[in-house]
């Protein structure tokens, strides 16, 4: 079947828009798995750093617990001498200090609160902490390790968090505290040590989730210590009971979306949460959205071409054929069917007509005294006569009907279906009078007539060839009577 131009262009946007369709497709379900891994790489990164950060605390708590547990020890065997040498007990605190990088001081107090041994202590300065919860809390003789909230130190200024243990003497009575800082600023500064990206965030929150401590920090963050601003999501997780879970949820004034993992530090009183900027964990899986953007335009532009390419090179391959086609079946003066393609249409319609029992006719015409015209005025005056002529015989018949030139001034004429002799008789006055109309050419104006020779199937005969005979010698009768007629077949 051949295919038209419009049906071309559809079946060619069909394909186009299918094959962009399932790349587009493929493409997208390849970035959203794609997209998923990252997800999932950053939750488990943000719980294995989480899990690290657990570890390193629950090592420096025990070395700090270790270290005050043995300053405790030293003060009860001592006492057993009377009064504490304040110098060799500081060597042996300085001592501890320098295994203990993470401290910022590690100190002790008399039994009414005052600071008098450790380092950065000044002994004519008194420095008491007697109204301090870590100090009071160690009174209880069954008290254990003391974790305070954020304090702000007395001796550095800076906000710290402080560990503490009972010192007692060889009776068990109370004869002060030991007790280790840490300043937030250290804790931020080993968060920062971890790479959660550049928006990305470590935080570190007691039970009741007021901010300890948090990397990277910002401007004020001094006033939210120790407040409680998380988000409901964790709230929720944490009253359920979870000690460690991965969520998303948007967070911070910018509303950034973040995959957030948080635990429990072990038996103590803290939750590490650490938590990954969607901008920073997917910024590989954007630059593969980039490419995959890139790649589309690219496979579209390709498609739209190579269709654009093929219709091109069809309307090319279809002119050739028609161009073919035309010369092989048409007039190349007046595109008018020429014999071959008569041959065929005649056949068919002479099938049609004994198929169907009806009748039809065939008329030559020869214009008369052409060959005056060609003498007198020119072979260019006379092809363009010829041209007139077609036009003028087309408007004379059906879309059914054929009209043919056969060379030089003849025409024959196909009238494909006919109820009686007198339709071809109708269709010939037609003809007549549409060529006797004066024609223009140039700056001459012709005068032509036309003779007609007129044969009809089956009253004529009952075939192609006796039909088309007995149509040229009527034809003859025509020239023969005077020219400007039609005559039927007798």
């Amino acid at each position: 079947m051949t295919l038209t131009k419009k049906s071309l262009i559809k079946r060619l946007v069909a394909i186009v828009v299918l094959l962009n369709f399932c790349f587009v497709s493929i493409l997208l379900v390849s970035l959203r798995q794609s997209r998923l891994q990252y997800e999932e790489q950053a939750a488990v990164s943000t719980r294995n750093l989480s899990l690290i950060l657990e570890r390193h605390l629950i090592g420096v708590i025990e070395k700090i617990d270790l270290s005050l547990l043995t300053l405790s020890d030293y003060v009860r065997h001592e006492s057993n001498s009377g009064a504490i040498d304040r110098r060799e007990f500081n060597e042996f605190i300085s001592r501890f200090h320098t295994r203990l990088p993470e401290l910022d001081s590690l100190r002790a107090t008399d039994l009414y609160g005052n600071i008098v041994y450790g380092i950065g202590v000044d002994p004519n300065k008194i420095v008491t902490i007697s109204d301090r919860d870590y100090f009071i809390r160690q009174h209880d003789r069954d008290a254990s390790l003391y974790i305070s909230k954020p304090v702000l130190g007395r001796i550095n200024g800076k906000w710290n968090i402080l560990f503490s243990r009972r010192l007692t003497n060889q009776d068990n009575s109370f004869a002060g505290i030991t007790f280790a800082t840490i300043t937030l600023q250290r804790l931020s500064n080993t968060f920062g040590m971890l790479d959660v990206g550049r928006h990305g965030s470590v935080v570190l929150l007691r039970e009741d989730l007021a901010l300890v401590a948090r990397y990277p920090q910002y401007e004020g963050i001094e006033k939210d210590i120790g407040k409680k601003n998380v988000s409901q999501k964790f709230q929720e997780l944490v009253k359920s009971g979870k000690t460690s879970g991965s969520y998303s949820t948007v967070t911070g004034a910018e509303n950034v979306e973040r995959i957030i993992s948080f635990r429990k530090v072990d038996k103590y009183p803290f939750y590490i949460v650490v938590s990954f900027a969607i901008g920073d964990y997917l910024a590989e899986w954007q630059k593969l959205v980039v490419q995959g953007s890139a790649i589309t335009v690219c496979f579209v532009f390709f498609t739209l071409l190579t269709s654009w390419l093929y219709f091109r090179n069809w309307k090319q391959r279809l002119a050739a054929i028609e161009q073919v086609n035309q010369l092989a079946y048409y007039d190349s003066l007046t595109n008018l069917p020429n014999r071959r393609l008569l041959g065929d249409r005649l056949t068919h319609a002479f099938a049609q007509a004994k198929r169907f029992r009806r009748s039809m006719a065939v008329m030559f015409l020869d214009l008369d005294n052409f060959k005056q015209v060609n003498d007198t005025l020119g072979h260019e005056v006379g092809d363009e006569l010829l041209k007139v002529v077609a036009e003028r015989l087309h408007t004379c018949v059906r879309s059914i009907d054929t009209v043919s030139r056969q060379g030089g001034d003849e025409f024959i004429v196909v009238l494909s279906e006919i109820n009686q002799l007198e339709d071809a008789a109708v269709v010939a006055d037609k003809i007549m009078s549409a060529i006797n109309q004066p024609i223009q050419i140039q700056e001459n104006t012709l005068n032509i007539t036309t003779s007609i020779g007129i044969a009809a199937y089956p009253i004529n005969g009952d075939t192609v060839i006796e039909i088309m005979k007995k149509a040229d010698a009527a034809m003859y009768e025509s020239k023969n009577g005077g020219r400007n007629t039609y005559s039927f077949c007798t």
